[in-house]
């Protein structure tokens, strides 16, 4: 089962995380993120899975992890301790 993350809706608190609770745009994996069709790639995910059973992870995490490994070439292991 799949359920898709509402993207639109603000954190709260913001004020009590570093940068305003927003990222800093100048990174260099936010320009990358920016070139990566999500919505298109979660529907074409979200597509393949039931309706009924337990919730899988995110689109972003399932797909970008790949595209991080193949990007850095780190193990799983150094990937995870890495970005997770």
């Amino acid at each position: 089962m799949y359920r898709k993350k509402d993207r639109m809706t603000g954190e709260l608190f913001s004020e009590f995380f570093p940068f305003g609770g927003r990222l800093d745009m100048g990174n260099r994996w936010m320009k990358i993120s920016e070139l990566v069709p999500w919505d298109e790639l979660e529907g074409m995910y979200s597509s393949r899975l039931s309706s009924i059973g337990r919730p899988t992870c995110g689109a972003r995490l399932v797909l970008g992890l790949p595209m991080l490994k193949h990007m850095t070439n780190l193990s799983d292991e150094e990937l995870t301790k890495e970005f997770c």
